[in-house]
């Protein structure tokens, strides 16, 4: 089912260029405190959303973010890696030079669920400004060089066309 916003934006789409999805728990950010909270966090495009726990029926429902979440973490250049929190088990940081050496401390209530966290952040952690002009500028290579072999594909039918006009010709006045 194609579940768009009700604007008909696809980038609000639930299905849109969403890695994952899930409930975890968050360590406040920016000071220390042992106080773990459960926020609902989505991973799109390079970017972990997260909301208040209660969001996910929300979200769920209508199949579409809500444009104001609690907080966003750019995950370009980002490192993600499992340790060991006390009261939390399965529990991972993510550790980026723009965060002014602080980090970002969530937990996952199982061992899976983490890793399953940590690989699609890492992966995400890859979508960076740099790789983004990138991968425009290699686009737009192979979209010149899709038009220039649809330009040569054209004369050489044209050329074709001409050749095999002047055969049938050709034979035409031969058996005449």
């Amino acid at each position: 089912m194609d579940r768009t916003s009700e604007n008909g934006d696809e980038h609000f789409n639930i299905s849109t260029k969403v890695q994952l999805i899930g409930v975890l728990f968050k360590r406040p950010f920016g000071h220390q405190s042992n106080k773990w909270s459960k926020r609902f966090f989505v991973v799109k495009e390079g970017f972990l959303l997260y909301y208040p726990e209660n969001e996910k029926k929300v979200f769920e429902k209508r199949g579409y973010f809500n444009i104001h979440p609690k907080g966003v973490i750019p995950l370009g250049g980002c490192t993600v890696s499992a340790v060991s929190e006390v009261g939390q088990q399965y529990s991972f940081h993510i550790k980026s030079d723009e965060f002014n050496n602080e980090l970002v401390a969530l937990a996952a209530d199982n061992l899976y669920e983490r890793d399953k966290w940590i690989q699609v952040l890492q992966e995400a952690s890859r979508i960076t400004w740099k790789n983004t002009l990138l991968g425009e500028e290699l686009i737009r290579e192979l979209e010149t060089q899709g038009l220039q072999l649809c330009r040569e594909r054209q004369d050489y039918f044209a050329k074709l066309q001409e050749e095999t006009i002047a055969l049938r010709d050709e034979i035409d006045r031969n058996e005449c």
